[in-house]
């Protein structure tokens, strides 16, 4: 799995990306 810093501008991006469908 990826791993992004916080400070990455596609941090918030990938975290959006990464949430498992319900």
């Amino acid at each position: 799995q990826l791993k992004l810093s916080p400070n990455s501008p596609d941090y918030a991006l990938f975290n959006s990306s990464a949430t498992p469908a319900p």
